[in-house]
C-alpha cells in the first residue's frame, strides 16, 4: 500500500463498477495477502506508461497470476489495472485505480 496516496477522493473502479476508495483498496490488498499462501507466478505484459505533466503520469498494464490459497486451491487469474499517478515530494503516488480481472482454467 506504499504506492497508493490516502486521499479522500481516491477512486477504485473494478470490473466496470465503482467499487470505493482508498480503505477499499486497503481491504482488498489484506484479503489478498491474508488468503494467499504462496504466489507460483505474476506476470506483466503491455505495459505503458504516458507522463501527463512533470508531476503526474499513467500507467496500464495487463497481469496474469496464480497463487495457492489457505484452502490449497490454485486460482488463476488475468486482467488489466490501470494508475493514475502523481508525484507527491518526488515519488510517484497511485491516486485512481481501475482494474479488471477473472478467473481462468
Amino acid at each position: 500500500m506504499t504506492h497508493y496516496l490516502d486521499v479522500d477522493d481516491h477512486i477504485l473502479f473494478g470490473d466496470g463498477q465503482y467499487w470505493g476508495n482508498y480503505q477499499t483498496v486497503n481491504d482488498i490488498w489484506k484479503n489478498f495477502i491474508g488468503d494467499t499462501q504462496e504466489i507460483l507466478v505474476w506476470n506483466l505484459s503491455n505495459e505503458h506508461i504516458n507522463l501527463l505533466s512533470n508531476n503526474s503520469a499513467s500507467y496500464i498494464t495487463e497481469y496474469y497470476n496464480q497463487r495457492i490459497n489457505n484452502k490449497g486451491d490454485t486460482i488463476k487469474v488475468r486482467g488489466s489495472v490501470g494508475y493514475g499517478l502523481i508525484k507527491v515530494k518526488s515519488e510517484w503516488r497511485i491516486v485512481t485505480t481501475n482494474v479488471s480481472h477473472f478467473e481462468v482454467d
